[in-house]
């Protein structure tokens, strides 16, 4: 073997071991640092060829020495990154943990699941709360509850965000109270072959799941950027990652909702303004409830649901150190990052065969992700 093949051999030897550590990095969700220094040329060969343009290392183990920070001045050589856990940990802008106190939150979708979590915990946290969604006698019942539990204050806002006029009320009332943080937790799915489905229905799904979304942000965030203070956090789902037969409107719907909020994130660097997409697989909530054909929950999607607590403490955990995107469990991860390694055909079929029904069996109960109720 000559000494130019030995060299290649070589060469893909390390991209194979380092493209795997990578990999477990992002599945297993290590303790991890991305990389922001500039990589050698194998990196930035592997990043080309694996879609990834920083190479994500845990840093309890195998961060090479090239990746660490570069010394400061008058120190003798790199710096090894230090690990920072709980209060201290700081992303690279150095923001700190969101400090609910004296805060107002507005979360869409508030009167069950999901939403009525995030209430819980941003209460819990001594953040104030309006709460949005289509049911008024649930909305004040869980505001009454909160006030009762925390002293917090918790206005409840009624309003059908499939109504444009509905989302506009909405809006206006943000101009009289100041919003700090922004949950767009509203929205619904369907489930079925879409040329099935009731078109009047798919169109109400793609106003509560998008179009109310963007506009309460563009309701919210220019103050944030005066006051240099604030987030946004969007739920979308796992299943923006890849295309979604059965639940095509649905699925596009959440996979806008990601790289709106991820562009957002870009935008906002430096500003002071948290942005994060909470992506989660199935949650045990009544989303599938609402989908129109209870077959969906023998799919092998809707099967095994996550605990919204857990969702939620999460979501929130990322957006005290400024995350981008949060996908919590590692199940979740592991199907969200297929689309890296394997055609968008192999994708599709396979989120086909996994969102199609399956055998009859018992009642699994509400599963599901989060409804706009």
């Amino acid at each position: 073997m000559s000494a130019a093949e030995a060299g290649r051999h070589a060469m893909r030897g390390k991209g194979l071991v380092l493209g795997t550590l990578c990999l477990a990095a992002l599945i297993l969700n290590l303790d991890i640092t991305i990389v922001n220094v500039p990589l050698p040329a194998l990196v930035r060969q592997l990043g080309a060829t694996t879609g990834l343009q920083w190479v994500v290392m845990p840093t309890t183990w195998c961060s090479p020495p090239w990746c660490w920070p570069r010394a400061a001045p008058g120190e003798a050589g790199p710096r090894k990154p230090q690990r920072l856990t709980g209060r201290r940990a700081r992303k690279a802008d150095g923001m700190p943990p969101f400090d609910y106190a004296g805060t107002t939150s507005l979360v869409t979708g508030a009167s069950s699941g999901l939403g009525a979590e995030f209430a819980r915990q941003i209460a819990a946290r001594g953040g104030g709360l309006v709460l949005v969604a289509r049911s008024a006698d649930r909305l004040a019942a869980l505001a009454q509850s909160l006030q009762a539990s925390h002293p917090v204050t918790v206005t409840a806002l009624p309003a059908d965000l499939s109504l444009p006029d509905e989302v506009s009320r909405v809006a206006v009332f943000t101009a009289t109270a100041e919003i700090h943080v922004l949950v767009n937790n509203a929205g619904f799915g369907t489930y079925g072959s879409f040329a099935g489905l009731d078109p009047a229905r798919e169109h109400a799904e793609m106003m509560v799941n998008t179009v109310a979304a963007v506009d309460l942000a563009h309701a919210v965030l220019p103050g944030m950027l005066a006051r240099r203070s604030g987030g946004i956090i969007t739920v979308a789902s796992s299943i923006a990652f890849q295309p979604s037969p059965r639940q095509a409107v649905y699925g596009a719907t959440k996979a806008f909702s990601l790289a709106f909020s991820e562009a957002l994130w870009a935008e906002t660097r430096g500003s002071g303004i948290r942005i994060l997409a909470l992506c989660p697989g199935a949650v045990a909530t009544g989303f599938t409830a609402s989908l129109g054909d209870q077959t969906a929950t023998s799919s092998i999607i809707y099967r095994r649901t996550a605990s919204p607590a857990d969702v939620v403490r999460a979501c929130l955990r990322g957006f005290d150190h400024d995350t981008m995107t949060v996908i919590p469990g590692l199940r979740t991860r592991f199907l969200a990052q297929g689309h890296r390694f394997f055609p968008r055909t192999v994708m599709t079929r396979m989120a086909g065969r996994m969102l199609a029904p399956g055998p009859p069996g018992p009642e699994p109960g509400e599963k599901g992700k989060e409804n706009h109720d």
